[in-house]
């Protein structure tokens, strides 16, 4: 047992002060620092001090880490630039960054109140960084390939990845499966993730309208989506 005394608590509704938290694996009990030190004599005590702060864990929704050691390869400021410098630097993308590094960035989130993300993983690079992470994790093995040549390839491909991803049977790790967009995934595919989902009960992501090309693209087929895929 663990009794925290912060200076401040954050729920979701309200800023208290004076109320102190019992916990085991789960909170147990609220109360003034007092009340549960006498309920809980033997209970460990952090006392956060003055201008302290106990608040719910963060939830970061999207992470690559497999692009963990990129800073500044890419090019911003337009949806379709950055599309384009992503196709020109998409070998070196995930250069760099091996299990240390991207256990490192799971320790950075931890130490910045991240206590729970969703890995969104191109290729199962982070998979075991993410199985070894202390926080909870939704892994979301990602599909993605739009030529209907290789559909069968990628799904193959696909279905392993998530297959080694559910061997990962630790308390707070999921398997999920991304879709990595409607413009960038054959139809074929997509039914057939989804099906899988439905039959395994998986969670599923993905990006979704995150332009205006794509909208033109995904209701007419015009737009600044159509000499990209031309090319």
């Amino acid at each position: 047992m663990i009794i925290v005394v912060p200076d401040a608590l954050l729920s979701p509704s309200t800023l208290s002060r004076g109320v102190a938290v019992a916990f085991e694996r789960e909170i147990v009990a609220l109360g003034s620092a007092d009340a549960l030190r006498a309920r809980y004599p033997h209970a460990e005590l952090i006392e956060g001090g003055e201008g302290s702060l106990l608040m719910p864990g963060l939830i970061n929704a999207h992470v690559h880490l497999e692009f963990g050691a990129n800073r500044s390869t890419l090019t911003y400021g337009g949806f379709l630039p950055w599309l384009y410098s992503v196709m020109t630097h998409r070998d070196t993308l995930m250069l760099g960054c091996d299990h240390a590094c991207m256990s490192d960035l799971c320790d950075t989130m931890l130490r910045s109140g991240i206590t729970t993300f969703g890995a969104i993983s191109s290729r199962g690079l982070d998979l075991q960084a993410c199985s070894a992470a202390k926080q909870k994790v939704v892994f979301f093995n990602e599909l993605i390939g739009s030529q209907a040549s290789m559909a069968d390839a990628l799904y193959g491909d696909f279905l392993q990845r998530l297959e080694a991803c559910k061997s990962v049977t630790r308390e707070g790790f999921y398997s999920a499966i991304a879709i990595h967009s409607p413009y960038a995934v054959h139809p074929a595919l997509m039914q057939r993730a989804l099906e899988l989902a439905k039959t395994e009960g998986l969670h599923v992501s993905a990006h979704f309208l995150e332009s205006r090309a794509e909208l033109e693209w995904l209701e007419s087929g015009s737009g600044a989506f159509k000499p990209f895929f031309a090319e």
